[in-house]
């Protein structure tokens, strides 16, 4: 019965663990499509995503950043993630 239990266990750290990491690269995606947009080079748009959503980023600032980058997925991909993602790679984001 305590093996079932440490099994479940592990399988949601894991499952909860992958879900932080997919909504991080998310939201440094996103925020690298708006410093691309505004003209910024590549290097400076992945060196500005990769400091967003991190331990030592402004929480408030993140919060924004994920409400703008929901908003704009429900607009633009019918709230699908992995379109933006794919956007972002394909212009060259490292993240």
């Amino acid at each position: 019965m305590w093996f079932l239990f440490i099994i479940i266990g592990v399988a949601l750290f894991f499952f909860i663990r992958g879900n932080i990491r997919r909504g991080r690269i998310f939201a440094q995606a996103y925020c690298f499509l708006e410093f691309i947009d505004t003209g910024e080079t590549l290097e400076e748009a992945n060196r500005v995503a990769a400091l967003a959503c991190t331990s030592s980023s402004n929480i408030d600032l993140d919060r924004q950043l994920q409400i703008r980058a929901k908003n704009f997925i429900d607009h633009n991909f019918n709230g699908k993630q992995l379109p933006l993602i794919a956007l972002a790679r394909q212009k060259g984001f490292t993240g």
